[in-house]
């Protein structure tokens, strides 16, 4: 698929989990969630609550079976914040696009392997 079209089938994704508007904002419960995109990535900023997941997770399915992409679910993460043990799926550090994640503020160190590539 071009890159240009993978794109305008990406926005219907996030077209499709912003319209449904079940999907709710994690602090702000009057917003919808935040969906986040770049190339094939896509991040989801969203309440941690089941019914939230599971819609969410619905919606995707659906958007799999329109477009005939599939939705990868072993690369999937959900990294739940300020929420019942019980709840977490994983936790930090996470990589996305290539970079580290952190609930914290990183050190120059860890960041060392990344600045030596772009050298």
């Amino acid at each position: 698929m071009s890159p240009y079209l993978f794109l305008l089938v990406a926005d219907v994704l996030q077209a499709l989990i912003k319209w449904d508007g079940s999907v709710r904002h994690p602090i702000d419960h009057d917003l919808g969630c935040c969906v986040l995109q770049y190339a094939d990535d896509t991040l989801v900023v969203m309440r941690g609550s089941e019914d939230d997941a599971a819609r969410l997770r619905t919606l995707l399915d659906q958007f799999s079976n329109a477009t005939s992409l599939k939705i990868n679910y072993s690369k999937s993460v959900v990294v739940p914040m300020h929420m019942d043990e019980e709840v977490k799926r994983d936790g930090f550090p996470q990589t996305y696009l290539g970079l580290p994640l952190s609930n914290t503020k990183l050190h120059l160190n860890a960041l060392a392997p990344y600045i030596a590539k772009s050298d």
